[in-house]
């Protein structure tokens, strides 16, 4: 009786992909949001608020991200590093989607 063989990592790391993916775009549908409440005209509707609150999720989700540009050490930070970051920060929250998906089974 010999144990099954296990996967390996071609089991997990198309679902952490598609994790970083998803975290990615959920990004981008919240800077979109935010550019489209912050331009409505505060005397129609005051939308202020509920940009604060966007902002704040944003911040939380892009929290890895902000913390390794701090450790930058320059005025300048180049663009390649903002490209990689990114890529790590959702990454990062892929991985811990992942997990925590696992975790709950």
């Amino acid at each position: 009786m010999n144990p099954p063989p296990r996967k390996g990592w071609r089991g997990w790391l198309p679902r952490i992909l598609i994790y970083a993916a998803v975290h990615y775009l959920l990004l981008l549908i919240l800077d979109s949001v935010v550019f489209l409440f912050a331009h409505f005209p505060p005397k129609l509707v005051d939308l202020s608020p509920v940009v604060i609150g966007i902002t704040f999720i944003q911040q939380g989700l892009n929290l890895p991200r902000i913390l390794l540009r701090h450790l930058w050490f320059s005025e300048i930070t180049p663009g390649w590093l903002n490209l990689a970051l990114t890529i790590l920060n959702s990454l990062a929250f892929g991985a811990l989607w992942w997990a925590w998906r696992q975790w709950r089974r």
